[in-house]
């Protein structure tokens, strides 16, 4: 449930209706003592109730960047020309962080478009609540790209840079827009995910009878908990309706 606090606050935040996306959402600011998180929520008839649902959202999204357990498995079974794969992710929040987020996390911008409404959230590093006379500072420091029209060099090419790990995501068109990208973020968390630990099994069998015949199994495994996993930037292909994450995990030895 929301935050009575925060939720009367955010009615003091201004509300901008129009077709596009913010810049903050598809470039999250990036603060050296505070956690940001950015959520979706679709437009309902009551503004009210549309950034409520966005608040919930960017909780949530809060939590996974804070802290995230990621649990993934895939196994391929292969015979001759015939292959057989399944897989699954999991992503668990920290139930303790969690709570912590919806007691404390502060939204200090909003923006509703025709179809969704997006809040800007904020949290201190030690998951205190923001002062509400730092807010205005906070706002003032903030530096936002220009929009990106081209498609980005990371999507193809993550960034390198030393003690840091970048994953890239992507997700297809869903119902909601709020479901699309955040299957693009949980994709970006799965590949940082598996470049920190992945554990690979193989077997192969030869049977042989009548005609001799090759099956090869192999698992991989992805156990991995992620604390400060921060989005970067997003980018949406308009032509094949793709939704993109560039996602860094930093204090990599």
């Amino acid at each position: 449930m929301m935050n009575g606090f925060a939720y009367r606050w955010l009615i003091f935040i201004s509300i901008c209706v129009g077709q596009d996306t913010p810049t903050w959402f598809m470039y999250p600011p990036q603060l050296d003592h505070y956690y940001v998180g950015v959520g979706i929520g679709l437009h309902f008839q009551e503004d009210m109730d549309s950034f409520a649902s966005a608040q919930a959202n960017a909780t949530a999204e809060l939590s996974r960047q804070i802290h995230v357990k990621i649990m993934g498995g895939l196994a391929e079974v292969s015979s001759g020309a015939k292959a057989f794969a399944r897989q699954y992710t999991r992503e668990v929040i920290d139930s303790t962080v969690f709570h912590k987020v919806v007691a404390h996390a502060m939204p200090i911008d909003s923006f509703l478009t025709h179809n969704n409404a997006y809040v800007l959230m904020i949290i201190n590093k030690d998951l205190s609540s923001v002062s509400i006379d730092n807010i205005d500072q906070i706002k003032s420091t903030i530096e936002y790209a220009p929009k990106m029209k081209r498609r980005p060099l990371w999507i193809k090419r993550p960034p390198k840079r030393r003690g840091f790990v970048y994953g890239v995501g992507f997700g297809s068109t869903h119902r909601r827009l709020v479901d699309s990208w955040e299957n693009s973020a949980k994709q970006a968390r799965i590949e940082i995910a598996k470049q920190m630990n992945t554990s690979v099994g193989a077997l192969l069998k030869n049977a042989t009878g009548d005609y001799s015949e090759g099956i090869r199994w192999i698992e991989e495994t992805t156990n991995v908990v992620l604390n400060g996993a921060t989005i970067k930037e997003r980018w949406h292909d308009e032509e094949q309706n793709i939704f993109y994450t560039l996602m860094e995990y930093g204090n990599i030895k």
